[in-house]
């Protein structure tokens, strides 16, 4: 594999990668090493109402600012950016406080379709949630415009082993099939790290936030009124998309089969954080700043197929072995989970290589185009779970959004390229071309499937290390 130098063009945007990176795969780590435990602690229900909760609250998170904190990185002069920032802050109190009017006159009758207990505590959890996602979005924007990557990086790993902690400290008390101690953990540990970036940024800038005016809040919300009319829009879309699962399936089935999806979901969605997040964050101002067609053309197919490079492999043997990995280090009672696993990985693998390039609806705005683009994927979607659902059978369910979600997310990712003339016959070629230099490491575990259970997780395994010490190599020639 060749990862060039000039893959990117700026060290500047390597060194911001991998800044990310580093934070969320420490983060991620120790995710990762929690699992076993947390699967051990809690009950797939538990799991299930978690799950429930963050798609809930992701659905409404997008929301909060209207979308106007993406444009904190397009000012060059600080002082629009800060009344950007005063508008957003604006933006999501005043929707904190409708959604809590609304919660507080029909409770009972929104949470009843989800069954949901505890619908007191859990709505009260819930506004401090979303509130919380929202002024962390705003950081997460300014910190990004300001280059702080190192401080994101820092609240990534602070707010993991936070919500860790705070979920095995409360397993003490609550209920095994209650999700109320996890959902907890993520509550407070977003809500303690989103306030110490908050009252940093208003340290720094308090002077000059006390310089914004009024007028200066209504020019930068005019002269971005298409980041609420339409990338709030697309990002709502986008979000039901990926939380629709865990809503309907409670609507469906039960809080069982929400926790085998949601723990499958979790640990295929990490690489798209670690990797594709990173890479989203970074790619989101370079893009910005290139000046002809043809620079975009180029850094996005750089992008692209070094995820494609990084991503194919691992996602495919995770899907192969997943059956086992789950078996082994999560419990038995998961196995199920495993096989979840194994229908979404291709949508996730999808997801991951476009996930980033969809920035590109923002920075050459074609808004009105990824708003179409999203509602066709959020209609097959949907149909996709009706269909699974009324057939009363879970994995057929889960089968069919996964491959609904890999062809939609494909012909997004082919779409969205097209924007900077990309044409879907170089897509083809460049996927073919990786597929037959990465064949090498899928053949052995696919024919082991054929053989017995556990064979398939050790080859799986060895062929994993085999891909990864080549990536290394790869690497290393590079920079040299």
């Amino acid at each position: 594999m060749k990862i060039t130098k000039r893959m990117l063009s700026s060290k500047g945007f390597i060194k911001n990668i991998i800044l990310l990176v580093s934070g969320t795969l420490l983060a991620q780590s120790v995710s990762i090493i929690s699992s076993p435990i947390l699967t051990r602690i809690y009950s797939p229900e538990a799991f299930g109402e978690l799950g429930v909760f963050t798609s809930i609250t992701s659905i409404f998170s997008v929301f909060m600012c209207l979308r106007y904190e993406l444009a904190l990185v397009i000012p060059k002069e600080k002082e629009y950016a800060l009344a950007l920032l005063c508008l957003s802050f604006s933006i999501c109190c005043l929707i904190t406080g409708n959604v809590a009017l609304f919660i507080l006159y029909s409770q009972k009758n929104i949470f009843k379709s989800f069954k949901i207990n505890n619908s007191c505590l859990f709505a009260l959890l819930f506004l401090i949630y979303i509130f919380s996602s929202g002024i962390f979005s705003i950081c997460n924007y300014w910190y990004t415009r300001e280059g702080k990557f190192k401080y994101l990086a820092n609240r990534q790993i602070v707010n993991t082993v936070l919500t860790i902690g705070i979920e095995i400290i409360l397993s003490l008390f609550i209920a095994k099939n209650s999700g109320m101690g996890m959902i907890l953990g993520y509550t407070l540990s977003l809500s303690i790290t989103t306030l110490i970036l908050f009252v940093n940024i208003l340290k720094e800038n308090y002077c000059d936030i006390k310089k914004i005016t009024i007028k200066d809040i209504r020019k930068e919300a005019y002269k971005y009124r298409e980041f609420p009319l339409f990338a709030s829009w697309t990002a709502l879309l986008n979000t039901l998309s990926f939380s629709l699962p865990s809503l309907m399936l409670s609507f469906f089935f039960n809080s069982n089969i929400v926790g085998y999806y949601s723990l499958a979901y979790k640990i295929l969605d990490m690489p798209v954080s670690l990797v594709g997040g990173a890479v989203a964050q970074a790619f989101y101002p370079q893009i910005n700043a290139q000046n002809t067609l043809e620079d975009k053309k180029n850094l996005t197919l750089k992008v692209v197929k070094t995820l494609l490079e990084i991503g194919l492999v691992p996602v495919i043997l995770v899907g192969i072995a997943a059956p086992w990995i789950f078996t082994v280090f999560f419990g038995k009672e998961w196995v199920t989970t495993g096989y979840y696993a194994r229908l979404l990985s291709l949508w996730i693998l999808a997801v991951f290589v476009g996930s980033p390039v969809s920035n590109l609806y923002v920075t050459m705005n074609r808004q009105k185009e990824g708003l179409c683009v999203n509602i066709i994927m959020l209609i097959v979607r949907f149909l996709s779970l009706v269909i699974g659902g009324y057939s009363g059978q879970p994995m057929f369910a889960i089968a069919l959004f996964g491959g609904a979600g890999a062809i939609m997310w494909i012909f997004n990712s082919t779409y969205i390229m097209s924007f900077v003339d990309i044409r879907p016959k170089e897509v083809k070629e460049l996927f073919l071309s990786i597929i037959k230099r990465k064949i090498k490491y899928l053949i052995f575990p696919v024919v082991s499937l054929f053989i017995n259970n556990y064979i398939v997780l050790l080859i799986s395994i060895l062929c994993g290390i085999w891909f990864l010490l080549d990536l290394v190599k790869n690497i290393r020639d590079d920079v040299k």
